[in-house]
């Protein structure tokens, strides 16, 4: 092994030595923050993607009653439907 290996070999060694305690939890404490974050990640991205499915959802149902919808096709004045939603 050369001089300079060596050097650094026993150089990482003792920085590894020197770190024995707090490294273990700075890694753990790493990974922690960084899985939340992923998780949190990946919940925001499935809210976010719900709430697309919804709104094409109710798109999709909006295109299909165009044709037959009530305000087109309804006699009733709004006085009633006011009266018919909120008496039931």
């Amino acid at each position: 092994m050369t001089a300079g290996r060596k050097s650094l070999f026993l150089f990482l060694m003792n920085l590894a030595w020197q770190f024995r305690y707090s490294m273990p939890l700075l890694l753990t404490g790493s990974v922690a923050v960084l899985g939340q974050a992923w998780m949190f990640q990946i919940r925001v991205h499935t809210v976010h993607r719900l709430h697309e499915n919804e709104l094409g959802y109710y798109d999709d149902e909006d295109d299909q009653d165009d044709d037959d919808s009530w305000e087109t096709q309804s006699t009733d004045s709004w006085e009633t439907i006011v009266e018919e939603v909120a008496y039931g």
